[in-house]
């Protein structure tokens, strides 16, 4: 975990109201709720992460990702990954990784971390989503980390 001491250059804490908190690049601005009032959208530069909760958790990060896998419908998806993964002290937590077709043409790259804290109280999803050649770029790798790395859950 980082503490905000040892964020890089250019990047703030947004603590939300509901309770979490996020390391964010300064360029990428609040957007405010993305589809329901448990997300919260950022955008900057091309790249746009949701932050969504709810309350109770789901029972399996995994299994929501493995049927959301099933059911996609963006043009030309093409799963990258749907796996279990270790993050930080959440053992429920898994990763749902796929590139698709934006409505403008560009190839985008999106990548949805689910994860359950609190012993069920909140399940939470970090969902990045940017142009395909920003995925490796400084900008969008070093976003993804940090958010990964300093992300604190609601008590």
């Amino acid at each position: 975990m980082l503490s905000p001491g040892q964020l890089p250059a250019g990047y703030t804490v947004y603590k939300d109201k509901s309770g979490f908190s996020i390391a964010l690049p300064d360029w990428m601005s609040d957007q405010g709720p993305d589809y329901r009032a448990t997300s919260r959208r950022f955008e900057g530069r091309g790249l746009r992460l949701v932050v969504d909760w709810q309350s109770p958790a789901g029972a399996s990060a995994l299994k929501d990702w493995q049927e959301s896998d099933r059911n996609a419908r963006m043009t030309n998806y093409r799963k990258v990954r749907v796996e279990a993964v270790s993050y930080r002290d959440w053992a429920n937590a898994a990763d749902w990784e796929w590139t698709y077709t934006g409505k403008t043409g560009t190839l985008l790259h999106s990548l949805n971390r689910g994860f359950v804290t609190g012993n069920g109280k909140y399940g939470y999803a970090i969902y990045w989503t940017m142009p395909e050649e920003a995925w490796s770029a400084p900008d969008g790798s070093l976003a993804r980390r940090i958010a990964f790395e300093s992300f604190q859950p609601a008590p």
